[in-house]
C-alpha cells in the first residue's frame, strides 16, 4: 500500500472501507452516495477503489470484491491494490450505505477547514496587521472552495417558485397594461407524445435556436401534471429555469417578469400560474451543478424513482458540458443516458449542438432550425434505424414568442415524409439518408 494510506488515522481508513464494502454488497447503494462523493474524498488506494466501483456500475457489470479485483488488475497503475483488495477489505463491515457516505463527506470537509486554519497560523509576519490575515484567509477560503467536490444541487421547484415570486415582488413597478392571451399548450401534444417511457430523445441545434427554452416548456408540460421529472441544468442556474416556467406556464414577458415590471393581467396570470405550479411541483426538481457526471445524475435519478416509485422525464442540459471521468467520451454518456432511460422507465432528453454523438444511442433526433422569419422554427424529427443512419420522420412547424420564452405550434403540424412511414418503403429504397 502506498505511504498516504498507511498513514491515515485508523477510524477514518476504515469508515471508507466500511462503504466500500457497502457498495460491493449491493451495487443499487452507488446511487445514495455518487451524488455526495468523489475519489477526492478518500485516501489514494480506497480511491482507486472507489473509481473501480463507480466504473462498473455505471456499465452495469458487477460490483464484488472479486470483480473490483479483476477490474483493478487490469491496469499498471492500479494492479498492486487490486492484488491486495481481499487482504485489505477483510475486517471491514458493510453498514448503512448513506449514513457513511455523509460521516465522510463531513469528515473530509473538517479536515480541509482545518488545514484552512493551520495556514492561517502560519502567517509569518503577524504585524503584518489584520488586512493581510483577511487577505490571506480570503485566498484559503476560495482554494477550499475549488478543493471540495460538488454535492447535490437538487431542488424541489416547489420552493424554487416562492422564492422567485417573492423576488419578482420586490422589483415590482408599475407598467402600462398589455392585455394577452393563453398560450396554445395543446399545440405541443404531437411533441410530448415523442417522450416515451425508456427513450433517449437527443435535442440538437446552434446557439440561439432556442433548445433550452422548448425543454424548459415540455419540463413544464410534464412538471403541471404532477409526474416526477428532473431538469438539470449546467448552464442556468435554477433561478432562470423558474422563470422560464413561469412565464411559459402564464404567457408573461420575461424581461419584464425578471424586473418586476409587470402590468395588472400578467401579475395576475403570474398568481394564477404560481398556484398551478405550487400544487403539482412537489415532484418536479432542478438541478443547477455545475459539475455533472454521469454517475453523479444516475444517483440523483435513481433516488427520485425509489422516493416517487416512477421518474417521469430527466432534462439534461447539455451533453457537452457533462464532466467526462476516465475515459469517457460524449458518446458513452449518451450511451449510459441510454441505460439510465432504460433502467428507470424514463424519457431521458438531452440538449447537444451536435447530433453526431448521439447517433448510435437516440432513439428519437430532433433539430431545431431557424426559419425565414425570427421567430420561426423548423423542428426535424428523425429515429435512429441502422446503427448510425437516421432515418427522416418529418418536420414540426413552431413559432418562437421570445417575449415570453414560449413556442406554439404553427397553423401547419408535422408534415409527414412518405418514405419514412413505410418499412417496405424504406427496404426498397436501400440505405436510409441522414436528415441531420
Amino acid at each position: 500500500m502506498t505511504e498516504t494510506s498507511q498513514a491515515r488515522i485508523p477510524q477514518l481508513a476504515s469508515l471508507e472501507l466500511n462503504l466500500l464494502a457497502s457498495l460491493m454488497a449491493d451495487f443499487r447503494a452507488w446511487d445514495q452516495v455518487a451524488d455526495i462523493l468523489t475519489t477526492a474524498h478518500f485516501a489514494a488506494d480506497t480511491g482507486m477503489i472507489y473509481d473501480a466501483v463507480g466504473s462498473l456500475v455505471c456499465s452495469n457489470r458487477p460490483c464484488t470484491s472479486e470483480a473490483v479485483a479483476v477490474y483493478l488488475q487490469r491496469s499498471r497503475e492500479t494492479r498492486e491494490i487490486g492484488a491486495q483488495l481481499h487482504e485489505l477489505m477483510h475486517d471491514a463491515k458493510p453498514g448503512d450505505t448513506r449514513a457513511l457516505a455523509k460521516t465522510l463527506h463531513e469528515e473530509y470537509t473538517l479536515r480541509c477547514i482545518r488545514a484552512v486554519a493551520s495556514s492561517l497560523l502560519e502567517i509569518s509576519d503577524p504585524g503584518a496587521g489584520a488586512a493581510h490575515a483577511l487577505q490571506v484567509a480570503a485566498a484559503e477560503i476560495e482554494r477550499l472552495t475549488d478543493a471540495l467536490p460538488m454535492v447535490s444541487a437538487m431542488k424541489s421547484m416547489e420552493s424554487l417558485v416562492v422564492q422567485r415570486l417573492d423576488a419578482i415582488t420586490e422589483a415590482g413597478e408599475s407598467a402600462q397594461e398589455v392585455s394577452r392571451g393563453a398560450p396554445d399548450a395543446a399545440g405541443l401534444n404531437p411533441l410530448l407524445a415523442l417522450l416515451k417511457p425508456g427513450h433517449l430523445i437527443g435535442l440538437c441545434g446552434d446557439d440561439s435556436t432556442g433548445k433550452t427554452t422548448l425543454s424548459t416548456q415540455l419540463f413544464s408540460a410534464i412538471g403541471i401534471t404532477g409526474e416526477p421529472a428532473l431538469f438539470a441544468s449546467m448552464e442556468m442556474p435554477s433561478k432562470d429555469i423558474v422563470s422560464k416556467v413561469l412565464a411559459t406556464t402564464g404567457n408573461i414577458r420575461l424581461h419584464a417578469m425578471t424586473q418586476g415590471a409587470l402590468t395588472d393581467v400578467e401579475w395576475s396570470s403570474l398568481t394564477r400560474s404560481v398556484e398551478l405550479l405550487r400544487a403539482a411541483c412537489e415532484t418536479a426538481f432542478l438541478d443547477d451543478s455545475e459539475v455533472q457526471t454521469l454517475s453523479a445524475l444516475a444517483a440523483k435519478c435513481g433516488r427520485l424513482r425509489r422516493q416517487w416509485g416512477k421518474l417521469r422525464l430527466v432534462v439534461v442540459d447539455h451533453l457537452t458540458f457533462m464532466a467526462l471521468e476516465d475515459g469517457q467520451t460524449h458518446e458513452t454518456v449518451a450511451n449510459g443516458l441510454k441505460a439510465m432511460a432504460r433502467a428507470l422507465d424514463c424519457t431521458v432528453l438531452v440538449l447537444s449542438h451536435s447530433d453526431v454523438p448521439l447517433r448510435k444511442s437516440a432513439d428519437v433526433i430532433l433539430k431545431l432550425l431557424v426559419g425565414a422569419n425570427p421567430g420561426d422554427r423548423r423542428l426535424g424529427i428523425a429515429k435512429g434505424r441502422r446503427g448510425e443512419e437516421l432515418a427522416e420522420e418529418g418536420f414540426f412547424n413552431l413559432t418562437l414568442h421570445g417575449a415570453t420564452a414560449t413556442f406554439m405550434a404553427a397553423a401547419a403540424q408535422v408534415e409527414h415524409v412518405p418514405a419514412a412511414s413505410s418499412t417496405a418503403a424504406n427496404e426498397e429504397a436501400g440505405p436510409q439518408r441522414a436528415l441531420l
